[in-house]
């Protein structure tokens, strides 16, 4: 993968357009648009299929998202925070999706702390692997080059 993504970023002015979340320091991001470019030792090439997020975000969704693409609306607000708002020719342009959940999943989330309360559930067995903020793209390529032994990856506050 990393010698098509090199040859990509050497393309001279034909490369695939693209869109990137440039991540500069945890809760500092921002879009960036442009050609692909070769990824350095220290970086690591994320494709992300789907993303939810909540309403105030569908603007920003919109403009990250690729043709074709799904975006999930997640989240149930009352009151003035229960409308939305968007550009629809963006999205029928894109020919984007959106797809509403209210996260029912949370539902079960109380269960699964008392299995891993009680034991049955070993969650250390889990979690092979922790690493901060500037260990992110070496466990990325750890994660790549050695599937077999991962389990579930955090990404830990140091």
């Amino acid at each position: 993968m990393r010698n098509k993504l090199q040859n990509i970023g050497s393309c001279h002015g034909n490369c695939l357009k693209t869109k990137a979340w440039y991540v500069k320091a945890p809760f500092d991001f921002e879009l960036r648009e442009g050609e692909l470019e070769e990824i350095g030792d220290d970086e690591v090439l994320i494709r992300v299929k789907a993303c939810g997020i909540c309403g105030t975000d569908m603007t920003s969704a919109f403009k990250a998202a690729r043709t074709g693409g799904v975006i999930g609306f997640i989240g149930i607000e009352f009151g003035a925070g229960a409308n939305i708002t968007f550009d629809a020719n963006e999205f029928h342009f894109k020919k984007l999706q959106l797809r509403a959940s209210h996260a029912t999943p949370a539902l079960f989330f109380p269960k699964c702390i008392e299995l891993l309360r009680s034991g049955v559930v070993d969650g250390d067995a889990l979690v092979t692997h922790t690493f901060g903020l500037e260990r992110f793209a070496d466990s990325m390529k750890e994660l790549r080059d050695d599937r077999g032994s991962a389990i579930k990856m955090v990404m830990v506050n140091d």
